[in-house]
């Protein structure tokens, strides 16, 4: 355990787990691992949890580790795809057995109806393109770059970030505006709209 750790987190791991309970445990255990993994072996780190088949329990993970964020960005994509997804369409990064309830604790930690003020108190008062607002905001949240877009373009609809070309300059499809990588988003110095 200290290998995978390190003594000194182990020892403070062991003391902060004693009175959690299982599902607790759980998430202080892998939120401790990915820690220690991000300190010694990369920038990324992504945990995919798998359900046992009968029994509402965690059966295992897989972690990956990379150095790359692009390497990152395509394992997220694959792990989206074969995982299960909240009624947002949001990845949990995680396998569930078919009809079995989803994870509590992504619902909780990172809604995808609060993702739009989330990015709007991030990027305060700067000039961004959509792509570096996915490379600097997706790590550690379960979002692809389709729920940075969605998002991005509900808050240009709604007045609360401009972007260059705006809206009406833009290739449509379904008859709403797309959103490619190199649009720049302009997010105002404070919240607006009472958020």
């Amino acid at each position: 355990m200290c290998e995978l750790f390190g003594e000194e987190r182990y020892s403070r791991l062991r003391v902060q787990v004693e009175d959690l309970n299982p599902v607790q445990r759980e998430l202080v255990i892998i939120e401790e691992f990915s820690e220690a993994l991000l300190e010694k072996h990369g920038k990324f780190v992504l945990p995919f949890k798998f359900e046992f088949d009968r029994k509402n329990r965690t059966s295992h993970y897989v972690i990956f580790v990379s150095k790359n964020r692009h390497g990152h960005k395509i394992m997220k994509e694959i792990m989206a795809k074969e995982g299960s997804v909240d009624e947002d369409g949001v990845p949990l990064l995680a396998y569930y057995k078919p009809k079995s309830k989803t994870s509590a604790t992504f619902e909780i930690i990172r809604p995808y109806s609060q993702l739009g003020d989330l990015l709007c108190k991030k990027f305060a008062g700067r000039t961004l393109t959509m792509g570096d607002v996915f490379w600097e905001h997706n790590v550690g949240e379960p979002f692809l770059p389709k729920h940075y877009k969605t998002k991005l373009i509900e808050l240009e609809r709604d007045n609360r970030i401009n972007a260059d070309p705006p809206a009406a300059k833009r290739r449509k499809q379904n008859g709403i505006p797309t959103m490619a990588d190199s649009v720049k988003i302009t997010f105002p110095g404070s919240l607006t709209n009472g958020q």
